[in-house]
C-alpha cells in the first residue's frame, strides 16, 4: 500500500486492509479465485494470493487518492519486487506447492476517495506486471516454476 500523507503505521495498515479487501472482492467479481490474503513471509508480504486463469498470481494491491498524479502501480520498485519475490518462494514451500505450477505477479491500482473508509472508486488490474527475471539479486530458487501468460 501506499502511504497517505500524515498517517501513522497503524492507520495506514487499517486503511490499507479495507483498501485490499475491496479489491479483493473485486477480483472475486471478476474470476479470480482469493485463496489468501495477507500472508506474512519472513521477508515480504503478500497482499492477495489468487488463482487466475490456471496460475498462482500474487497481487499487489497499490493505492493512491483519486487527486494524486502519481500512478500506484509505478510504485512498485525493484526492491519491492524483491521482496515479493522472497515471499512468494517462501508461500509455494510452505503450501508445498508442484514446482510446476504456473505464477505470475500482478499489480493492482487501486484509486480511493481519501475518505476514513478508504472507498475504492476503481482499480485497474495489471496481469503479469513483472516476471522473476525483473527481479533484481540472486535468481529465484522456485524450481521448474513456468511464468503465467
Amino acid at each position: 500500500m501506499t502511504a497517505v500523507e500524515g498517517e501513522d503505521r497503524t492507520t495506514r495498515r487499517a486503511r490499507g486492509h479495507r483498501v485490499e479487501f475491496q479489491v479483493a472482492r473485486e477480483l472475486a467479481r471478476r474470476g479470480a479465485n482469493i485463496v489468501e490474503m495477507n500472508f506474512r513471509a519472513r521477508r515480504g508480504e503478500i497482499d492477495i494470493v489468487i488463482e487466475d486463469g490456471g496460475a498462482i498470481a500474487f497481487v499487489e494491491v497499490r493505492s493512491l487518492q483519486a487527486d494524486s498524479e502519481v500512478d500506484p502501480a509505478e510504485t512498485v520498485g525493484p526492491d519491492k519486487r524483491r521482496r515479493i519475490a522472497l515471499a512468494t518462494q517462501e508461500y509455494l514451500e510452505r503450501r508445498a506447492m508442484p514446482g510446476t505450477t504456473p505464477v505470475r505477479f500482478d499489480v493492482v491500482a487501486a484509486v480511493t476517495a481519501g475518505d476514513e473508509a478508504a472507498t475504492v472508486l476503481g482499480i485497474r488490474w495489471i496481469k503479469g506486471a513483472f516476471a522473476l527475471e525483473d527481479v533484481p539479486g540472486p535468481p529465484f530458487d522456485g524450481g521448474s516454476r513456468r511464468r503465467a501468460r
